[in-house]
């Protein structure tokens, strides 16, 4: 990538606290993903009330190189296919999405750059008004993973009915590479409010959390105790959900959290701890 076509230095005048946003514009399935930048103030948006509200991403980067295309600009610019799938879903077809995404809003090219972004990072977080948590495109186990976190979450306890094959899928959902980042403890910590993103279905934070509380309160009623259910509350991912359903983390909640994660992938530079 060069850089230059893309990225110019923040304005000085904007100090220590000055970060890029991305414009993600609009346009129909199928047409190619097109991105502008603007610069603005930290402290603009440390109540999320400033001049701009954006959606902080988080997502894990892959191992691959860029390779897929996106205008950032007016110019072409590669992207990895993970961060090119959440785009090309994010896309509306009539109006643009504010976002903040690491890969894009700091210029990766410059250390200096990329260094005293990283130290803002945990207030760009707190900053937004929803933290997109991107678990990937979906397939049929996610499918079933977000039906059954409704079902629980929306129908009578007496009506429930989850079954082994419901479990599995709850499990192998668990098991998505977001949830082998080390980052991602560090953002379940700093976000406001978050969406889980899976292809085109999104869980709001309350009903996940609902959900949490359901099982929690109801496992023994629910039956739920098959080899797949006991694997899924055995998961990293149960662990963090728990977490924030809890209540904010605290610093030796988030220490504990991540001796525990310590066998997680850390392939991106990005895993770091910030807080």
């Amino acid at each position: 990538m060069e850089a230059r076509r893309h990225y110019e230095p923040l304005p000085q005048r904007l100090g220590p606290d000055g970060f890029r946003l991305l414009d993600l514009e609009p346009g129909q399935p199928g047409e190619p993903i097109s991105c502008r930048l603007r610069t603005v103030l930290l402290s603009d948006h440390s109540d999320k009330t400033g001049p701009v509200a954006y959606e902080a991403v988080s997502y894990a980067w892959g191992p691959e190189q860029p390779q897929f295309p996106i205008r950032l600009n007016g110019s072409p610019i590669y992207v990895r296919e993970n961060l090119w799938r959440f785009l090309r879903q994010r896309k509306h077809p009539t109006g643009s999405a504010t976002l903040w995404i690491d890969a894009l809003c700091i210029d990766q090219s410059d250390p200096d750059e990329r260094a005293h972004q990283v130290q803002l990072m945990d207030e760009i977080y707190k900053g937004a008004r929803r933290v997109l948590l991107w678990l990937g495109t979906a397939d049929f186990e996610s499918l079933a993973a977000t039906a059954a976190i409704k079902e629980i979450v929306e129908r009578p306890l007496t009506a429930i009915k989850i079954t082994d094959s419901d479990c599995r899928a709850l499990h192998t959902w668990s098991q998505r590479p977001y949830w082998s980042r080390t980052w991602v403890v560090q953002e379940f910590l700093l976000a406001q409010d978050v969406a889980l993103l899976c292809g085109k279905m999104m869980l709001d934070w309350a009903v996940v959390s609902k959900f949490l509380h359901s099982v929690d309160k109801y496992e023994g009623a629910l039956g739920l105790t098959s080899p797949e259910w006991v694997a899924f509350k055995a998961s990293a991912a149960y662990a963090l959900l728990m977490q924030r359903a809890a209540g904010r983390l605290h610093s030796a909640e988030l220490l504990t959290l991540l001796i525990r994660n310590q066998h997680t992938l850390c392939q991106d530079p990005r895993d770091k701890v910030y807080v």
